[in-house]
């Protein structure tokens, strides 16, 4: 059984599938890609996905997020989320 222990002590647990602490990140030009592969081949739309995505654990106790370094790893780039008083946005940036 596959488990992550988050740096909070949460232990997130990776074996359901799906699992719902698991998301994917995609660029936007590799989803435009997945668009048009579903227009023509739904094959190739899936090895897009299967390929072109990167793995995202988030811990529902404290929100963090581990991204996959790669397919292959279990080493992961931990982002923490920003406290909620801090995320306003005041000003746009052109």
């Amino acid at each position: 059984m596959p488990k992550l222990k988050c740096r909070c002590e949460n232990v997130i647990d990776l074996s359901p599938v799906p699992c719902p602490n698991e998301r994917f990140l995609i660029g936007s030009m590799e989803m435009e890609n997945v668009f048009d592969a579903l227009d023509e081949n739904a094959s190739s739309a899936e090895t897009i996905l299967e390929t072109q995505t990167q793995s995202v654990i988030v811990c529902d106790r404290c929100g963090r997020f581990y991204l996959s370094k790669d397919d292959d790893s279990n080493e992961y780039a931990v982002l923490v989320p920003e406290a909620a008083a801090t995320n306003d946005v005041t000003e746009a940036i052109d």
